[in-house]
């Protein structure tokens, strides 16, 4: 049977069908879906037959019944309008659309809808904006860099923190926040860590515009292109500087002595260790002095603690004015002191340190009006010779130094 269609409808049919875009129809008398190509029909998962008995209403999550109807005579006034909208799928999930409309005085009035589904554009969109979000508010300073390490963008948090406003920063170099403190060698390594495995993770010291130091926690990632190009680095970072200055205090306060300002029992151990380990390898020798303040307890319980501290503050400096930098000096408790004397090659450098630490300590001490005399009593072990451990080392310079004392005190004497 031979199609007895118009020529104009067959091909209207082959117009709305071939378009990429959703196609629908809507009676603007009462908003009721009068046509759909198959592409809406895909959008929104309804047969033709189905979507043919809906209105508007039946799709639409936006606007009400009575808002839709409003906006209907908009349109019949206005010829067309462009507009984003969101429909329900038949299996109820919400699509976002865009969606152009045009008026045409046909069939009592009609309006043609096509529709573009804008949902995966829409999702991207609140990714993005999520994403720019938690940028700008978050504590931790982000900055982005491209290909050639040039500053991209950064965040509130960075200005913040840095005093660096986006205008003084983005283009150059990040290398404009370095403090000097960590080597080259460091930051090669890093390099060759966030190229490798596209991350780096660690810590670092940067200086703010005012020229303060500040510690970070640092997270470094590397985007690339789909090539394998570089894309961007991005930073991640937060300041812990009142962390690592605490640190650095609960550190110091457990291995530095409250009065004198030396190292205690429990860094002089540790180095002592560490330098044995190392006469080890090169073969040289140290010497540990375990020193006894003779006489401190009379100043001590004749003029008060305050003056006492100031002694052992005033002997403190005495002491380390006769070694090396490379050597140590350190309070092990009461009136007693220790000195660890590295890398010796010859032996009469004990002795010369020794006699210089004695007359030292023999001089008069003036704390404020009161003048206080004391001496001090020596005792000497020499690594490797006297032993290989480190409690056998001091345990031997301790009974020196009594030897010391019962021989006349203010003198020294070899384990």
């Amino acid at each position: 049977m031979p199609d007895d269609k118009p020529q104009c409808e067959i091909e209207y049919e082959k117009i709305i069908q071939a378009t990429g875009e959703g196609f629908w129809m809507v009676s603007v008398r009462d908003a009721r879906i009068i046509d759909a190509n198959d592409t809406f029909c895909k959008m929104v998962g309804y047969a033709r037959e189905e979507l043919l008995s809906m209105t508007i209403s039946d799709l639409e999550v936006v606007e009400s019944p009575e808002a839709t109807a409003a906006h209907i005579r908009k349109v019949m006034e206005t010829g067309h309008d462009i507009f984003e909208t969101r429909h329900r799928h038949k299996n109820g999930h919400v699509l976002d659309f865009e969606i152009s409309v045009s008026y045409a005085d046909i069939r009592g009035g009609v309006i043609f809808v096509f529709t573009r589904d804008i949902s995966e554009r829409k999702r991207q969109e609140a990714i993005m904006q999520l994403s720019s979000l938690v940028v700008d508010t978050s504590t931790a300073t982000v900055m982005v860099t491209d290909a050639e390490n040039r500053v991209v963008s950064v965040n509130p948090a960075f200005t913040k923190i840095t005093g660096f406003r986006p205008n003084e920063v983005i283009g150059y170099n990040p290398n404009l926040l370095a403090s000097g403190r960590q080597s080259q060698e460091f930051y090669e390594a890093m390099w060759a860590t966030l190229l490798e495995t596209g991350h780096w993770e660690g810590e670092w010291w940067n200086r703010r515009k005012d020229g303060e130091e500040y510690a970070e926690q640092v997270n470094l990632n590397l985007l690339r292109n789909k090539d394998g190009s570089v894309f961007r680095y991005v930073k991640i970072a937060t300041d812990i500087t009142d962390k690592k200055r605490l640190d650095d205090q609960i550190w110091h306060q457990a291995n530095y002595d409250a009065v004198t300002g030396l190292p205690n029992r429990r860094l002089f151990l540790d180095r002592l260790t560490h330098e044995m380990k190392k006469c080890d390898r090169t073969g040289e020798s140290l010497a540990v002095f375990y020193i006894d303040l003779d006489h401190f307890k009379d100043v001590n319980d004749a003029y008060g603690h305050t003056v006492g501290d100031k002694l052992l503050v005033e002997a403190a400096r005495r002491i380390g004015s006769c070694i090396r930098s490379t050597d140590t000096v350190a309070r092990l408790g009461g009136d007693e002191f220790a000195v660890q004397l590295t890398d010796l090659t010859e032996t009469s450098r004990v002795e010369t340190v020794a006699r210089q630490i004695i007359h030292m300590l023999a001089q008069p001490f003036h704390l404020g009006e009161i003048e206080a005399y004391v001496s001090g009593s020596i005792g000497i072990a020499v690594y490797p010779d006297d032993g290989n451990e480190v409690d056998e080392l001091i345990k031997k310079a301790d009974l020196a130094m009594y030897a010391a004392k019962r021989n006349g005190k203010n003198r020294f004497t070899y384990s």
